[in-house]
């Protein structure tokens, strides 16, 4: 008994002089990071997304001043005992490797380390609509970076698509009559919703399980949204104060939120959110040019001159684009921040048998031209990725409208790798 009590007393001083060793170590150790929370995709499609670390002990608030990320972003830095968190100023680039270090981290006791976090943006899938005569039509999805195209939805004949989330909602014709034909691409559920009349335009949110689409009345575009997430949910009408429905000339999804902005045929500026019983008025407008990429601020134009509208706040500031210098008309102006640019140019000097347009951009120094069609091509219209990243330029045979192909321009380097048959991205 003696001999197993000197055993014991052995092996319990051997681990407490363990513990006490292991003690020593993590004390003399600097902070660590024991868990990190970013989402791939929230990074890409909204302002303010989050990358968060939680450390395994309180860490002095000064490393706020420390943290790099590279490839270079904006961000906020806030630090609340052994958490820090990254809040990001701008939409990241689609797939992407970011490193993120945080020099000198140093604990209340006095020990320091460097963190270095790394993580991948997501690679979007480009969908796009390809019609046929010889067989259904198709929405198909492909990865940005190249890889298998897929087949997401078919039906003899498709006119318009949206995406929301996870679910393809496809505008399709039966026997004569036109259907909304829904589905969920990941549970394969499935869903028909009889539509009154002719669909004028059908757009997706991307943040929030919802669709919209205007249809064609006698009194002009009636608006209407459908919450997908729901298969009992019923369209619902975008209407007036009287219940009344709106005719609505324009709209479009705010980003990062359940609401949309609408401009009425009237002029009327509305914002539109859901579940509520009339939209907030927001002033007279003549025409929207779309959201500044990943925030709530909407670009009007007006016969004047345009603005940013804050859609949350409903504020507005003046938007003042300096004049071309060789008197080049300009259109669809797009603000891709509050210093850059993109604008559509069109130059008529060589009378109207000899007109070219390009896409310029204005980065808050200078102008270069981005994009210029081939000879024997036209450019049709342009619209920006929902981060701002690319530019997709719809194109057309020369003399003609109808677009016969899509080129993605990355804004910041002006490269144009990819090329797509068609016009109907989901981006568009």
């Amino acid at each position: 008994m003696r001999r197993y009590r000197l055993v014991l007393r052995s092996a319990v001083g051997v681990l407490l002089l363990l513990v006490a060793s292991l003690t020593v170590a993590t004390t003399r150790q600097g902070p660590q990071v024991t868990s990190v929370q970013v989402s791939p995709e929230g990074v890409v499609e909204r302002d303010g997304a989050r990358l968060r670390l939680r450390l395994d002990r309180p860490v002095n608030g000064s490393v706020a001043e420390r943290v790099s990320i590279e490839p270079a972003a904006g961000s906020e830095v806030t630090v609340v005992g052994s958490e820090i968190t990254i809040s990001f100023t701008e939409l990241l680039r689609y797939g992407t490797d970011y490193t993120v270090t945080i020099a000198d981290v140093r604990s209340r006791t006095g020990t320091t380390s460097d963190l270095v976090t790394r993580f991948t943006t997501a690679e979007p899938e480009v969908l796009a609509l390809e019609t046929s005569d010889d067989g259904p039509d198709r929405i198909t999805g492909r990865p940005l970076d190249g890889g298998e195209e897929r087949v997401l939805f078919e039906a003899d004949s498709m006119s318009a698509y949206a995406v929301s989330g996870t679910v393809l909602a496809a505008v399709v014709e039966e026997g004569g009559t036109a259907l909304l034909e829904t589905v969920d691409v990941v549970t394969g559920a499935r869903r028909t919703v009889p539509i009154p009349s002719a669909v004028i335009e059908i757009r997706g949110s991307s943040s929030a399980p919802r669709i919209g689409y205007t249809v064609a009345t006698v009194d002009g575009p009636v608006l209407r949204t459908l919450d997908v997430s729901d298969p009992e949910a019923e369209p619902v009408v975008v209407a007036g104060q009287d219940g009344v429905a709106l005719a609505i000339a324009q709209w479009a999804f705010e980003p990062g939120s359940t609401s949309l902005a609408a401009l009425t045929e009237d002029g009327v500026l509305l914002r539109v959110d859901a579940g509520t019983e009339a939209p907030t008025v927001l002033g007279e407008h003549g025409e929207l040019r779309g959201f500044v990429p990943g925030t709530s601020d909407l670009v009007v134009s007006d016969p004047g001159g345009g603005a940013v509208v804050d859609l949350r706040t409903g504020r507005e500031a003046p938007l003042e684009l300096p004049a071309r210098a060789d008197g080049a008309a300009s259109s669809e102006e797009r603000l891709l921040d509050g210093s850059s640019y993109l604008r559509t140019v069109t130059d008529r000097s060589g009378g109207a048998f000899d007109v070219s347009s390009a896409v310029v951009l204005f980065d808050g120094y200078a102008e270069r031209e981005l994009f210029r069609p081939a000879e024997g091509s036209a450019l049709v219209s342009t619209c920006l990725s929902p981060n701002g990243q690319y530019l997709a330029v719809h194109t057309a045979p020369a003399g003609s409208t109808v677009v016969d192909r899509t080129v993605l321009i990355d804004v910041e380097t002006g490269g144009s790798d990819h090329v797509l048959a068609g016009a109907s991205l989901d981006w568009c």
